[in-house]
C-alpha cells in the first residue's frame, strides 16, 4: 500500500508542480503581452519623434531661406535707397537749374521789353 500512496502522493505534487507552473506561465504571458504593448507604444513614439525631427529639419531649412531672402531683399532696398537719394539729387539739381534758366529768361524777356519802351 506505500507505494500506490507514495504514487499518489507523487502524483499530487505532479499535480502541483503543474497548477503552480501553469500559474507561472499564466503571469509571464500576461507581463509578455503588456510588454508587447509597451514595445509598441515605444515603437510609435519612436515614429512620431523622427516625424518631428523631419519636420524639425524642414522647418529650419525653411527658416534659413526666409533669412536668406530677407537679407536679399534689405540689399535691395538699400539699392533703391541709394538710387532713390540719386534720383532726389538729381531732382533738386535740375530744378535748380530749370530755376537758373527761368529766372536768366525772365531777364532776357524784360531786358526786350524795356528796350521797347
Amino acid at each position: 500500500m506505500t507505494d500506490k500512496k507514495d504514487i499518489g502522493l507523487a502524483a499530487d505534487r505532479l499535480n502541483e508542480a503543474i497548477n503552480s507552473l501553469e500559474q507561472n506561465l499564466s503571469n509571464l504571458m500576461v507581463r509578455l503581452h503588456h510588454l508587447e504593448n509597451e514595445k509598441t507604444k515605444a515603437d510609435n513614439y519612436r515614429q512620431e519623434a523622427e516625424s518631428f525631427k523631419t519636420d524639425r529639419i524642414k522647418l529650419a531649412q525653411r527658416l534659413d531661406d526666409s533669412a536668406a531672402k530677407i537679407e536679399t531683399l534689405k540689399a535691395r532696398e538699400a539699392k533703391f535707397c541709394d538710387k532713390e537719394a540719386e534720383f532726389n539729387s538729381l531732382a533738386r539739381e535740375t530744378a535748380q537749374e530749370l530755376e537758373r534758366v527761368m529766372g536768366q529768361v525772365r531777364n532776357a524777356i524784360n531786358a526786350v521789353a524795356e528796350s521797347k519802351e
